[in-house]
C-alpha cells in the first residue's frame, strides 16, 4: 500500500475529495478493526472496508468511545455531534450487514485496474517516489476516464480493452 489508511483519509479530506458523512470504500488490504474505527469517530466518516469472514461488526460498535474533550462543548454541539455518530453508526451497520450489493461495483473497479496495469503498460512502476508515482499512476487515470467516456464504460468492454 501507498499509505496508511490515516494518511489516505487525511489527504482526501484535505482535497475536499472526502468530507464528513461521507462513505470510503477500501480494500481487504486495509482490513483492521482499528481503521473502521478511526474512520467512525476520528473522521465522521463510514469506512467500508472489505470484511473477513469471521469479521463482528458488533467489535466495531463496542470499541467506539469518546476521550473527554469530545464533552467538553456546549450541550448543543455535544447533541449534534452525538446524532452525526449516531448516523453514520447506523448506516456503518447497515452497508456492512449487506457489504456483498458492493460486489459487483469491486468487480468493475478490478476491470478498470486492469485496464490501467495491462492495456496502459501500468503494472509495474518504476518510480522511487511518491510525487513521481502519483504523476504516472494519474496518466493512467486520465486514459481509463478517456476510455470510458469513449464506450469502454461496461464490465463486458472493460474485459476486452483488458486482454487488448
Amino acid at each position: 500500500a501507498m499509505g496508511s489508511t490515516r494518511q489516505i483519509v487525511t489527504e482526501l479530506m484535505r482535497r475536499k475529495i472526502l468530507r464528513k458523512w461521507d462513505s470510503l470504500v477500501l480494500d481487504k488490504g486495509f482490513y483492521a478493526y482499528r481503521h473502521y474505527i478511526e474512520g467512525l469517530t476520528e473522521y465522521g466518516i463510514v469506512p467500508l472496508i472489505f470484511p473477513r469472514i469471521n469479521f463482528k461488526h458488533e467489535k466495531v460498535l463496542n470499541y467506539i468511545q469518546h476521550p473527554l474533550k469530545f464533552f467538553d462543548e456546549k450541550s448543543s454541539r455535544v447533541k449534534e455531534k452525538i446524532r452525526h455518530l449516531e448516523t453514520i453508526l447506523a448506516e456503518f451497520k447497515h452497508y456492512i450487514l449487506n457489504w456483498n450489493q458492493f460486489k459487483p461495483k469491486r468487480s468493475l473497479i478490478d476491470d478498470v485496474f486492469k485496464v490501467i496495469k495491462g492495456t496502459f503498460s501500468l503494472a509495474k512502476i518504476h518510480r522511487f517516489t511518491l510525487a513521481s508515482v502519483t504523476k504516472i499512476a494519474s496518466l493512467g487515470v486520465v486514459l481509463a476516464a478517456i476510455s470510458i467516456s469513449l464506450g469502454f464504460g461496461d464490465k463486458e468492454s472493460l474485459q476486452k480493452l483488458a486482454e487488448w
